[in-house]
């Protein structure tokens, strides 16, 4: 492959490179300035090659040993730091969800004492802990933007905050029309995990 890429490039460069000769010295040096292309064009080729010989023998594999060890501890280094930094923000959207899920454990506590006593106090704290829990949830979209699996679940995690919220707000209505026997049949069945789902 490395060779068939190369000899594209040549095949891309010769043409080119032998037109500017032209251009630049004119047809009555193109002879001259032609044999001076192709002599120091061979003379890399042979002259590299060889360069890399005398670079071996004086400094010895010893050098080009440790010059390896020392790319592969860089190598290693940099991928180290990129596991910290990955760790890391594991542990920070881990964090938020859990705070997450005691923002909607506060609120459901709270909606569940409005539907039993009918205290608007509770409604109160509800509305609170219902601020904190779309923020929070705000907050861990921020935090996967970058990454687009992660972000498409955030996505899905937005909406079901949403229709969590929607579903209390119903109960609340059903509780202030008819009364605490259907409000309490609404507690009975629960509501789903939308954080686990």
């Amino acid at each position: 492959a490395a060779s068939f890429m190369g000899g594209i490039g040549w095949a891309a460069d010769n043409p080119v490179r032998r037109a500017m000769i032209g251009q630049v010295v004119g047809a009555a040096r193109m002879g001259a300035a032609m044999s001076i292309d192709v002599a120091t064009s061979n003379g890399s080729r042979v002259l590299g090659p060889t360069l890399g010989g005398v670079i071996l023998a004086a400094f010895g594999l010893a050098t080009l040993v440790i010059l390896g060890m020392g790319w592969a501890l860089l190598h290693l280094s940099d991928q180290a730091l990129s596991a910290q930094v990955k760790a890391q923000h594991t542990g920070q959207v881990l964090l938020r969800i859990s705070n997450l899920r005691e923002s909607l454990a506060r609120a459901e506590s709270a909606q569940r004492g409005f539907l039993l006593t009918g205290d608007a106090k509770f409604l109160q704290a509800r509305e609170t802990a219902l601020q904190q829990f779309k923020q929070q949830g705000a907050e861990i979209r921020n935090e996967v933007a970058d990454h687009p699996n992660q972000h498409e679940r955030s996505q899905q995690l937005a909406t079901l905050i949403d229709e969590r919220i929607a579903i209390m707000h119903d109960t609340e209505q059903t509780r202030a029309s008819e009364g605490l026997a259907v409000a309490g049949r609404a507690i009975a069945d629960g509501l789903p995990d939308a954080t686990t789902e």
